[in-house]
């Protein structure tokens, strides 16, 4: 298999699982909705507990989104920080149950 380079990252085998996907603008409410939808639906398929946004706007700003699917709750975060928030949380639902209040 081939190792291929997402800017600083590698993805393929040996490396840990990466799902890019996304609509563009152009591609209108409903069908951006249907592939939300479908993207939640494989991410909660294998266990992906984070989705990173990263468009035009954030881009601008030197961040990304970062929402966690199993709350909802997102995030405005420089790359460093998203990737610490996203090993932190990672690391929490490692070591035991973790309760959320609503």
């Amino acid at each position: 298999m081939q190792i291929v380079k997402v800017g600083n990252y590698e993805v393929g085998q040996g490396h840990p699982l990466m799902l890019m996907a996304g609509p563009c603008v152009l591609e209108g409410y409903e069908r951006s909705l249907m592939i939300g939808q479908r993207t939640k639906a494989i991410c909660d398929k294998l266990g992906i507990p984070y989705v990173i946004f990263l468009g035009e706007d954030e881009i601008a700003r030197g961040e990304c989104s970062v929402k966690e699917l199993r709350t909802g709750e997102q995030v405005s975060l420089p790359v460093d920080g998203a990737i610490a928030h996203i090993r932190a949380g990672i690391a929490a639902l490692a070591s035991g149950s973790v309760i959320i209040e609503k």
